[in-house]
C-alpha cells in the first residue's frame, strides 16, 4: 500500500472504515466505542448505542450531542419487563465500556508520551476534518 501524503486522503479512508465498523455494529446488533487513528494526526471516534435492545441514545443539542436514556414503556410501546431487561443491558454496556475506556486510557496516554520522549518524536493535535459536520 502505498502511502498516502494528502491529510484528506487520510480522514477519507478513516471514513470509510467507519462506515464499515458501523454497518457490521448494525448487523450484529451490539454497542460500541471506537477510535481509529490514522497518519497526519488524524482521527475517527464514535460511540455506537443504536443496537435494538439499547435504551440509549444520542440527542443533539446546541453545542454538541449528548447522551440519552429512554425509559417510558408506554412511549416505547413495550411491556414492563421487556423494558427493565433492555435497560438493565443499556446500562450495563455503557458501565462495561466506560469501565474499559477508564482503565486503558491513562495507560495508552502515558505510553505515548513516554514514548515520544524517548525517540523524540514530535507531533501535532488531534484534528477532526469532517466534511458531514
Amino acid at each position: 500500500m502505498t502511502e498516502p501524503n494528502d491529510k484528506q486522503i487520510e480522514a477519507e479512508r478513516l471514513r470509510q472504515v467507519r462506515a464499515l465498523i458501523e454497518e457490521l455494529l448494525h448487523e450484529f446488533d451490539v454497542l460500541a466505542h471506537v477510535t481509529l487513528a490514522g497518519r497526519h494526526g488524524r482521527f475517527e471516534t464514535f460511540t455506537h448505542v443504536q443496537a435494538s435492545w439499547s435504551a440509549l441514545h444520542w440527542e443533539q443539542m446546541a453545542g454538541g450531542f449528548a447522551l440519552r436514556l429512554r425509559s417510558n414503556a408506554a412511549d416505547e410501546g413495550i411491556d414492563a419487563a421487556r423494558q427493565k431487561r433492555e435497560l438493565e443491558w443499556s446500562l450495563g454496556a455503557l458501565e462495561g465500556m466506560g469501565e474499559m475506556l477508564a482503565h486503558t486510557a491513562i495507560p495508552i496516554l502515558n505510553a505515548s508520551v513516554q514514548f515520544s520522549d524517548k525517540v523524540g518524536a514530535r507531533h501535532g493535535p488531534w484534528e477532526h476534518d469532517d466534511p458531514r459536520t
